[in-house]
């Protein structure tokens, strides 16, 4: 008589979650928040933290080297123009579980207008993506 032994080890899940999209012209810090001089660079940021941390399945994998890929949309409302941005954060320890993903713009493709802006975050560990979703709802004005 033979018997089947099973051993589970739960490793996950693993959450990201995505917050603090905001915008900020960098020529006039001291500007009202989603103010933007036409012209002027700016900078597009959006946090990302993964949880549970400390956590050693969640540390393993952030050791490794995960890429987040941010891109950013700004569309433009009436006949403001449409743009996409996008930087790129590689983890390289296993201790940061929260990065802040900021696009330094220099602005010039904005004109005068109202614009939406969304970031869509991708994570992605030996180049296959295993997480993606997005964050939106940060409406800015360029004068």
């Amino acid at each position: 008589m033979s018997t089947a032994t099973e051993t589970i080890i739960a490793l996950g899940p693993i959450n990201v979650t995505l917050s603090n999209l905001r915008i900020q012209d960098t020529a006039i810090p001291a500007q009202a928040e989603n103010v933007i001089k036409a012209g002027d660079a700016f900078d597009l940021s959006v946090d990302v933290a993964f949880s549970p941390c400390p956590n050693p399945f969640t540390n393993f994998l952030l050791g490794l080297g995960l890429t987040i890929e941010v891109l950013y949309h700004i569309e433009g409302f009436g006949t403001a123009t449409e743009v996409d941005l996008g930087p790129a954060i590689t983890t390289t320890n296993g201790t940061d579980c929260a990065y802040t993903a900021t696009l330094n713009s220099p602005g010039a493709a904005l004109g005068v207008g109202v614009y939406k802006a969304i970031a869509v975050v991708t994570v992605k560990g030996a180049g296959i993506p295993f997480a993606v979703g997005f964050i939106s709802d940060v409406v800015f004005q360029v004068y």
